[in-house]
């Protein structure tokens, strides 16, 4: 190769996995990120009943996080232009915007030539969401429709975005895409049309739980499960996920002082022609002639390379005929080559394949281990037995010595174009930073103060887990500096300064202004120039990057294929509100958000009566133009025509009840949310548990006031009770803490509505007498916090209870964070409404009011030890027995814990001892 080409930073987003280094931790550990989907997963996606009971029809796939979310307004993009945009080009923006955070340098004030080149897959939200929506007009040209979905947008929008200067390409040639994205990068980098390239793909196939087709004879598996080289071996899975990265002429990365994952040794690329049985076929001819020119470039011999990341689609024939071509070029050697595919830990991502490849060897080369290939116990028979020097690894092997390591990586395209590439490990000189003890200007920069504090915490975290150079930390924050309103400096000798300074900061929001004058005049000015004149040399080091945060901008589709999802939530709050929106939006000629007020976003009379018509016209109903006064939001119209017409109501909404576990059996268990609202505990107790019951799991309804008492939540959860059973169900009740007594409520309503509920798991819910009055202020809670969050999440291990003092919510978040008990991927909105909901539902703890004398039988999980006095002073409870709860039930029979209130969830010995208990209990319900 002319030029050999650095690699000088990675993103990435995968099933289970947010990052490189999170996917390779499931690589290390063996996971399998695909999965059996549930028939209710299947029909919240639209899937027919009459798909799902079909011979052919496959229930498995995965999914990645947040694919429906995005921050717009970071990208400068209105809400409705996000929603018409493929989320493949949303996802692939935020990546490559993460990448170049990774290499050190600031995304949106880069002054070399950067080239974008990048493959996406088949955009089947167009197809699957905007075509049957109200949105696509056949016969008009939907410019932005075009824009936002059309794969020459793909690069071009993050060139236009980050302001980016070098060639923007979109690259397509299958499963190879990203691979030959990368092949024109290099050209592009070693004949100086740009300095540095962003390449990379995305995948995103929809609906994501949607299932697939399975025919015999055909690519895809029938068992849901990929399994490379192995005799299984049936086919593969399609999945979704985006991979990036950052090269540079490896003599300019060195210079540069950038961080160096791997070196690009040779790139092999052809195409199979007419030498094959069709067109879809695979190649032994091209694939091997691929490999050659690699090696060619390379410079090294084939015993050289020690391991191949394959293209292993765990196909019957394909994988042979991969080997076949891997062994002609590698076959002459003594040791064994080690080959291995990381689509049986995630699935094939298509157009993202190539370069997700690329970064599993890159990491192997970081962390010196080839991971564990797993659902591999037999070579697959078709695969030359006679061959001894490939060798699949089952367990994790770790690289030997400090030889230099080479690698490969492989991507095959349907339509026969083949990729092959090599790349090795980079050891750097040790040229050592300077010793002198003097502090060093270290700036910090984000789009606003949420991403700041983001980026402190994950900084923060990093300084103490990896212990960096303090001169490389202040190079790289300088090099990542870019204008912004969001700006902090630190001012250190040594990272142990860097924390405290740190947490200073996040705890009692005192920055370091006032220490270092240069840095105070920087904090005023915010020029990126007078921030980079004060940092220190140093070397670029891969820090942690932001976390996109984001609202949800999708449009869901109205095709045939949701008839299914509302047939089983007909009064959807959800669905009402994103009609009465789109009515909105298209009447208004603008985005409208939720609870936008008609007259403060320019309505008129006019366009009040074209909102109204039109609903009336969908609905079917007569209604007054001018109710548009009183229910002046797309939210509260939604409120209103969801009850009828009756406000005063609470809108019965589905998106709160989860499937934890699903039985064959007509028995259902219904476990309601304890006073936090959420379910992780529920989650935990059931992982792992057998049983034939079906396990929902109902949390506190995001459309409903956290002011809600248990009275008026129990219509509301046994309306949505009654739309999941049948006639033959048998239901049960049940819940932790404030989670049983809703559940007794809930089941006096039920009684009413001729449901019969004869029995009811409480899991040490707390008897109503053992109550007072609350008589705490919102700072009393604020300044308990830490431990309230702890109950929220059930894990409140120690049960100990402790008071800081927080200037408001905001600091004791930021606290929460830092200290590592709240995760960085909670937006502080849903903190705070899952606080004000526990909140709120302790204050109403005191004031319920439950029937007495149920004809219902209490199964009691009752923990035996007591709370610390403290403890009970600030819940205002007091002690409880068993027996109390006898006056509101027909019988009761006590299982006792180990453990209090909280630790019988918090304590992992404890919540074992539960888990234990809770099988027993579940085990006698489905005997009777």
């Amino acid at each position: 190769m002319a030029d050999k080409i650095a690699v000088i930073g990675i993103a990435g987003r995968y099933p289970e996995a947010d990052t490189p280094d999170e996917l390779f931790k499931n690589l290390i550990e063996g996971r399998n990120s695909l999965r059996k989907i549930s028939p209710h997963e299947l029909g919240r996606a639209g899937v027919s009943k009459e798909k799902i009971e079909s011979g052919d029809f496959r229930a498995y796939g995965s999914k990645i996080n947040g694919y429906k979310r995005f921050d717009n307004k970071f990208f400068n993009m209105t809400q409705l232009e996000s929603e018409l945009t493929d989320p493949q080009q949303r996802i692939f923006l935020e990546c490559c915007y993460q990448a170049l955070q990774d290499a050190g340098y600031g995304p949106t004030n880069i002054k070399e030539k950067v080239g974008v080149f990048g493959s996406e897959s088949r955009d089947t939200y167009l197809l699957n969401n905007l075509v049957p929506s109200d949105y696509y007009r056949p016969d008009h040209y939907d410019y932005p429709i075009i824009l936002g979905n059309d794969v020459d947008s793909l690069a071009t929008r993050v060139s236009y975005k980050l302001g980016l200067t070098g060639p923007s390409l979109s690259i397509q040639s299958g499963c190879s895409s990203s691979l030959v994205a990368l092949n024109y990068a290099i050209h592009s980098v070693q004949t100086n049309e740009c300095n540095m390239a962003l390449v990379g793909g995305v995948s995103l196939t929809l609906p994501e739980n949607g299932g697939y087709f399975y025919t015999k004879g055909s690519t895809f598996s029938n068992s849901g499960k990929v399994s490379p080289f192995d005799q299984a071996a049936d086919g593969m899975v399609i999945s979704s996920g985006c991979s990036i990265v950052i090269i540079k002429k490896l003599d300019d990365a060195i210079q540069d002082h950038d961080h160096i994952y791997g070196v690009i040794d040779g790139l092999g690329i052809n195409n199979d022609g007419k030498q094959k049985i069709g067109y879809t076929a695979p190649s032994v001819k091209g694939q091997t002639e691929a490999i050659q020119m690699a090696l060619e470039q390379a410079e090294i011999t084939p015993s050289d390379v020690f391991y191949v990341e394959t293209h292993g689609t765990g196909t019957k024939i394909g994988d042979p005929i991969e080997i076949r071509a891997i062994s002609k070029n590698y076959g002459q050697r003594n040791d064994s080559l080690r080959i291995g595919s990381i689509k049986a830990n995630i699935g094939h991502l298509d157009a993202a394949a190539g370069i997700t490849g690329l970064i599993k060897d890159l990491l192997i080369l970081k962390y010196k281990i080839i991971p564990q290939q797993i659902n591999y116990h037999e070579m697959n028979t078709n695969i030359d037995s006679n061959n001894n020097c490939i060798q699949v690894d089952v367990n994790n092997k770790r690289l030997d010595g400090n030889d230099k390591h080479y690698l490969a990586f492989t991507s095959l395209g349907i339509g026969g174009t083949n990729v092959h590439g090599i790349v090795s490990e980079y050891k750097a000189l040790n040229g050592g930073n300077s010793s002198v003890n003097d502090p060093v200007f270290i700036p910090i920069t984000a789009v606003n103060e949420q991403y700041l504090n983001q980026l402190v915490i994950k900084i923060g975290r990093y300084v103490a887990e990896k212990l960096p150079d303090i001169h490389d930390i202040s190079y790289t924050l300088g090099s990542r500096v870019e204008k912004s309103n969001a700006r902090i400096y630190l001012y250190a000798r040594d990272n142990n300064e860097i924390l405290q300074q740190i947490k200073s900061y996040l705890v009692k929001g005192e920055s370091n202004y006032g220490i270092f004058p240069d840095g105070d005049k920087w904090i005023n000015s915010g020029k990126v120039s007078a921030a980079k004149k004060l940092v220190c040399n140093g070397n670029r080091i891969s820090l942690p990057y932001i976390h996109f945060l984001g609202e949800e901008c999708w449009i869901e589709p109205e095709s045939d294929l949701h008839k299914l999802k509302k047939e089983v939530t007909p009064n959807s709050h959800e669905d009402m509100l994103s009609m009465v929106k789109s009515i909105w939006q298209r009447n208004m000629g603008q985005a409208v958000s939720d609870d936008d007020e008609f007259t403060k976003i320019g309505g008129e009379s006019l366009v009040a009566v074209s909102i109204i018509g039109e609903l009336s016209s969908r609905l079917n109903l007569e209604l007054d133009p001018n109710m548009i006064q009183n229910y002046n939001t797309p939210r509260k119209i939604a409120d209103f025509l969801i009850l009828g017409g009756n406000p005063s109501e609470i809108a019965i909404d589905m998106g709160n009840v989860v499937l934890i576990h699903e039985g064959n059996s007509p028995t259902q268990l219904f476990l309601i949310h304890p006073a936090g609202g959420s379910l992780f505990c529920y989650e935990k107790l059931l992982a792992n548990l057998k049983t034939n019951i079906t396990v929902w799991g109902i949390s506190f309804p995001r459309t409903i006031s956290a002011e809600t008492t248990i009275q008026d939540l129990a219509p509301v959860y046994a309306k949505q009770i009654e739309k999941l059973i049948s006639n033959e169900s048998e239901v049960i009740v049940g819940g932790y803490s404030f989670g049983g007594n809703e559940a007794l409520a809930v089941a006096d309503v039920l009684k009413h509505h001729h449901v019969s509920v004869n029995e009811a798991v409480l899991i040490d819910s707390i008897v109503p007498e053992a109550y007072s009055t609350v008589n705490l202020t919102k700072k009393d809670y604020i300044d308990r916090f830490p431990q309230i969050w702890k109950f929220i999440t059930g894990d409140a291990s120690d049960g100990k209870f402790c008071k800081n003092v927080f200037l408001n919510l905001d600091e004791a978040i930021r606290w929460g964070r830092i200290q590592g008990i709240v995760s960085d991927k909670l937006p502080d909105a849903i903190v705070k409404r899952m606080f004000q909901v526990w909140t709120s539902n302790h204050k109403v703890l005191s004031n319920q009011v439950l029937k007495k004398k149920q004809s219902i039988n209490i199964t009691l999980l009752y923990a035996d030890e007591k709370l610390p006095e403290n403890l009970y002073s600030f819940t205002s409870m007091k002690p409880y027995e068993p027996n109390e709860w006898a006056k509101y039930c027909q019988s009761i029979s006590t299982i006792h814990l180990k453990g209090n209130h909280y630790t019988i969830f918090g304590d992992p010995k404890k919540l074992l001892n539960l888990k234990k208990e809770f099988q027993k209990i579940l085990n006698n319900l489905e005997v009777h």
